[in-house]
């Protein structure tokens, strides 16, 4: 089969062909090659840099790399790279193959092979990746959602057992069990609906609650689990409010949880209810160890920890503000922190009533 040909049989299947005079940094590129990289016919290109500058800056220089130690060991090309289109800025993914051998007449290095695109491919598996790194931040978000629920339930199991111990009427505390592990059962029905999708995406299920209500349960509940931490509530009156109330339990759970956790020599912690015009706001603030300025803006990303390896040893995966700040902007309402080191935090939330939406 002659050259000519084969270029045909090429072009038929959308495959570029490309040869590289290494020495004097040359470039001859097929018809079909030129529309694989988006160049129109009065931009032709003949020199090498000038490809190198059409390649993806955060791959340009692994390229150049390779190009070179191809050139250097005289071996194959394999590779594959983005590059950005100049006839409509477009981005494409490039597989080239090749190799590196001598001219038989000057013994001059020449690298020739082949290119063809495969940007459906590559987004394709840049979307698996994403899906899975998805999966995974969604079960480490699974365990910190039902650690809370467990850990009460718990607690409240080894005082019934000191109070049956002791004889003492447990017609209290095993309710309190019950309650616990009901939302335990609830949240992984809620979780197990939710596996295909990420937080961002999960629904709201509104429904109309009392508001001091639920914030009194949370710190009833937390006072059993401190000996050296002293609550103080201050409600203010407040009209029902409608909104998911698990999801809203979650984000008050979570920063009494971080005022608890991030006072470790015990101390105040002063929570208030306000009502606001359309809605209702939270705040809670701790004598804990503060978050440094610097940190402050970053506070709500994900996996996001202010303090790191730090003598007070405090546990968590960066979560749980993350996941109030979630949970709060699905509500169309806000979340902020006030804080200075070594003098505690201030949290808090607004929570707009989302009655008739």
């Amino acid at each position: 089969m002659k050259k000519k040909e084969i270029k045909w049989l090429l072009d038929a299947a959308n495959i570029g062909m490309y040869e590289i005079n290494c020495e004097e940094k040359t470039l001859d590129l097929s018809e079909e090659s030129y529309n694989l990289l988006g160049i129109a016919s009065v931009d032709r290109v003949s020199r090498v840099n000038q490809l190198h500058d059409l390649v993806h800056k955060n791959d340009r220089e692994h390229y150049h790399r390779l190009l070179k130690e191809v050139e250097e060991k005289e071996t194959a090309l394999q590779t594959s790279f983005r590059i950005i289109r100049p006839i409509d800025g477009n981005v494409a993914w490039i597989e080239q193959r090749g190799i590196c051998y001598r001219d038989e007449e000057n013994q001059k290095k020449i690298i020739s092979g082949f290119q063809w695109d495969i940007t459906p491919q590559a987004l394709h598996e840049e979307e698996l990746s994403h899906r899975i790194q998805q999966q995974t931040e969604y079960m480490s978000m699974i365990s910190h959602e039902l650690k809370m629920p467990v850990t009460c339930a718990l607690t409240y199991a080894e005082l019934l057992t000191e109070e049956i111990n002791k004889g003492h009427d447990i017609s209290v505390l095993a309710p309190k069990i019950e309650i616990q592990m009901n939302r335990l059962s609830d949240m992984i029905r809620r979780l197990l609906d939710e596996h295909t999708s990420f937080i961002d995406d999960t629904a709201l299920i509104m429904k109309r609650f009392d508001f001091n209500v639920l914030v009194r349960e949370l710190i009833d509940e937390f006072e059993k689990m401190t000996d050296i931490h002293r609550f103080s509530f201050t409600p203010s009156p407040l009209e029902p409010v409608t909104a998911d109330q698990d999801r809203i339990r979650q984000v008050v759970a979570n920063l009494i949880s971080n005022a608890v956790k991030y006072s470790p020599l015990g101390g105040n912690i002063l929570i208030a209810t306000h009502a606001l015009p359309g809605g209702v706001s939270f705040v809670i603030q701790d004598e804990g160890i503060g978050i440094p300025k610097a940190k402050q803006d970053k506070i709500f990303n994900r996996f996001f920890r202010a303090i790191e390896n730090n003598e007070h040893a405090i546990e968590g995966r960066g979560l749980g503000l993350y996941i109030s700040y979630i949970v709060i902007r699905q509500h169309g309402g806000h979340i902020w922190v006030v804080s200075d080191e070594g003098c505690g935090s201030t949290f808090g939330f607004e929570l707009p009533d989302s009655t008739g939406q």
